[in-house]
């Protein structure tokens, strides 16, 4: 039930959306989705592994195929494109690549490892509701009113995913002032 209403809270978010999406970009999301979700499964079965020596280590593959993709996909000089970057980008690439790829991915590891799945993954709820408000925050971007309404939508649903189980065993418990 809270997985629907935080669904139907997201689906919001797209009716703001100026069409610009494309159906590459749209499947590229969704896989990105599923290798998350492979990625959660592994780090859930590793036993004795330091999580952000993993992160690390596996943060060194992709830069190589991927600055080849940019080289034949965006650019074929990648060295004026580096040169010419502004600092506003390499503080935005150092960001992505510390805060929110290391930790804050090793710490989801490290909640994955020691905590139930199911207690912990109804929490990647609240990506697009930090992403909005802190793009409001740092980037002045005006806050939707359907926005708004998809992230109370999906903080009920968080709530009601989280909550769920304890909630409904309150509401099932037999009574002892009612007569049979």
């Amino acid at each position: 039930m809270g997985i629907s209403i935080a669904t139907f809270g997201f689906s919001l978010f797209f009716i703001n959306s100026s069409g610009s999406t494309t159906i590459l970009g749209a499947v590229l999301i969704l896989f990105a989705a599923l290798f998350w979700s492979f990625s959660n499964l592994i780090m859930k079965r590793l036993q004795n592994v330091n999580l952000l020596h993993f992160i690390v280590w596996v943060s060194l593959v992709p830069p190589l195929p991927l600055f080849t993709l940019s080289y034949f996909i965006e650019t074929d000089s990648p060295l004026t494109l580096l040169l010419n970057t502004t600092t506003q980008s390499w503080l935005s690439i150092a960001y992505v690549g510390y805060i929110s790829t290391l930790i804050a991915f090793a710490i989801w590891g490290w909640l994955l490892k020691n905590h139930k799945a199911a207690a912990v993954t109804p929490f990647a709820l609240l990506i697009p509701i930090v992403g909005i408000i802190g793009s409001a925050l740092l980037l002045n971007e005006q806050l939707m009113r359907m926005e708004a309404i998809g992230g109370g939508f999906i903080l009920c649903g968080l709530t009601v995913s989280v909550t769920g189980a304890r909630i409904s065993k309150i509401f099932s418990k037999p009574r002892a002032d009612v007569l049979p």
